[in-house]
């Protein structure tokens, strides 16, 4: 939405005002997010230490990469065909996301917008993306592990859907009021379906795989993520830049949707199989067979 600020600010402006927000924000998060006072921690200390029900005690074993250094869990990830499917899975969908950047362009050219106007019907995209993560995260919680494969694949499969009929349109040559309609609603289409395949199940990947190294965890996939999106700017720049070249764009989004579907459902599939067999076998720790 701030897009809009276009209609009453120029390009500098805008950016100044962005600056000035950042400031005031980073303020606030030096106010509030600050380690608790000594006499608050030496308070809580206590009751917890004479609780006998504490988050140790329930624990019914510690997690196998608790006593692992470093570079003993890198080594521990990429021997995981798991790590490598959620990676290349997050890797596709962070270039189908990378279409948000192109997006006020492409309903420019495509649909002759004023760049605030552009910029505004380009944030449906980012409002699919709220409601879809919002609700999903609630209903994620609710679903089994099986139940997820089905959930998360059909939502990715929207995201084909709703692609393909862009590209539709795109052939059509219309430019109408209507043919502007259907696309913005599209696009929100498409930011509702891959949001929740991209942000969920990494996260909770990466708490229940890395443990203590879930930070080191999450910041490999997202390297891996940024290089694919980065990579996809260069080309599908390149692309757009042609004559007649959204529809050539759109095509890629399409391919690059199919295999984010395929690689994220086998992922889906993996950990599922995965956590069955831990119920069979319990006492089996998973570094003793980190490629499992």
């Amino acid at each position: 939405m701030a897009s809009s600020l276009l209609l009453i600010f120029s390009w500098r402006g805008m950016f100044f005002s962005a600056g000035i927000l950042t400031l005031l924000i980073a303020a606030v998060l030096i106010k509030t997010l600050k380690e608790p006072e000594k006499g608050l921690q030496d308070s809580v200390q206590p009751a917890d230490a004479d609780n006998p029900t504490s988050l140790d005690d329930e624990v019914s074993a510690p997690h196998p990469l608790q006593t692992l250094k470093t570079r003993e869990a890198i080594g521990h990830f990429i021997r995981s065909p798991r790590f490598w499917l959620i990676s290349l899975g997050v890797s596709a969908l962070a270039v189908l996301f990378e279409f948000q950047v192109f997006l006020p362009i492409y309903l420019s050219e495509t649909y002759d917008l004023a760049p605030a106007y552009a910029g505004i019907a380009s944030s449906t995209f980012s409002l699919g993306c709220l409601v879809a993560v919002f609700s999903g995260g609630f209903i994620y919680d609710k679903l089994t592990k099986k139940s997820l494969i089905y959930a998360l694949g059909l939502s990715l499969t929207l995201a084909v859907a709703s692609l393909l009929l862009l590209r539709v349109l795109g052939d059509q040559g219309s430019t109408g009021a209507l043919e502007l309609t259907l696309t913005v609603l599209l696009i929100f289409l498409f930011g509702f379906s891959i949001s929740p395949a991209y942000y969920i199940p990494m996260s909770v990947f990466s708490i229940s795989f890395g443990g203590r190294h879930c930070g080191l965890l999450v910041g490999l996939i997202d390297a891996i993520a940024y290089f694919g999106a980065m990579s996809f700017d260069f080309i599908g720049g390149a692309v757009a830049n042609k004559e007649g070249g959204w529809q050539d764009f759109i095509l890629i989004l399409i391919v690059t949707s199919v295999l984010a579907t395929i690689i994220m459902t086998t992922f889906l599939y993996l950990d599922y199989r995965h956590s069955r067999q831990a119920m069979l076998e319990p006492t089996k720790l998973e570094c003793i067979n980190p490629a499992s």
